[in-house]
């Protein structure tokens, strides 16, 4: 946690050393708002352990924020949302791709489409 504290602190956690070993978790980023605030930094602290070379540590720690604060399958939007959302997507550096590098969207030919839904228009 220590190697982290810099980091976390400038995406808007704030953690307080309560004891010997003891962290106390006084804030999480505002879009994180809701979650479990143990299990999250608990996650979050999994997800940067060392493994190599990769992104820089910054990176990884906004790539974990943007997964957890994402629009998550079954969740309800208002139209508006949802339109804002794919605008917003259309923007961005990587738009088919989540902040871990996983597709979100998919390409499907209309033979595909047709032929799924027994259609031969």
């Amino acid at each position: 946690l220590d190697r982290w504290r810099p980091v976390l602190e400038r995406l808007g956690f704030a953690l307080d050393q309560v004891g010997d070993g003891v962290v106390a978790l006084g804030a999480v980023p505002a879009l994180l708002r809701g979650q479990e605030p143990r299990r999250l930094v608990e996650r979050l602290l999994d997800e940067l352990r060392p493994a190599g070379e990769g992104a820089p540590e910054v990176d990884r720690a906004l790539s974990f924020v943007a997964c957890r604060a994402a629009v998550k399958a079954n969740q309800r939007l208002a139209r508006e949302e949802m339109e804002r959302l794919v605008g917003d997507l259309s923007l961005t550096a990587t738009p088919y791709f989540c902040p871990h590098g996983r597709p979100i969207v998919s390409r499907v030919s209309l033979s595909e489409v047709r032929k799924e839904l027994k259609r031969s228009w």
